[in-house]
């Protein structure tokens, strides 16, 4: 009898696909976000902190962390969408009914392999403890 044994995945948050409810969802909350000249400063702390728990974690070179904004408001029934582009390295972010989404991936996901599994934990538990998470996005 053979057995097939199968790693855990580092970081198995982060490898859902997402589902059509998840992109009405975050069509309405987009609406929500503050235009990026209304949000607060994010003290140098926060941001140095953060980029010890990125190295800690062995995740500075897969993923990065945003300030969350607005930049206007979207119609009903659509979402924000990006597309990765490699020449020149970009992603290139527009308003994209949700009804024409192909739900391919646009693209390989960044290997995760290397990120250490506490990471996601402390990221979440350092911006809610301190006041961040409608600030900065992973």
């Amino acid at each position: 009898m053979a057995t097939l044994i199968v790693g855990r995945s580092v970081l198995p948050e982060l490898e859902t696909a997402l589902e059509i409810q998840d992109f009405y969802l975050s069509g309405a909350l987009y609406n929500t976000l503050l235009d990026d000249s209304d949000q607060p400063r994010v003290a140098d702390e926060h941001i140095k902190n953060l980029a010890e728990i990125f190295v800690r974690h062995n995740a500075q070179n897969v993923l990065g962390i945003y300030l969350i904004y607005g930049y206007f408001k979207i119609p009903e029934s659509t979402v924000m969408l990006g597309t990765n582009f490699e020449s020149p390295s970009l992603r290139w972010t527009k308003v994209t009914d949700i009804d024409k989404i192909n739900h391919s991936r646009d693209g390989p996901l960044p290997d995760l392999s290397g990120v250490g599994p506490g990471f996601l934990d402390e990221f979440i538990d350092y911006i809610v403890k301190n006041n961040l998470a409608s600030l900065i996005g992973l």
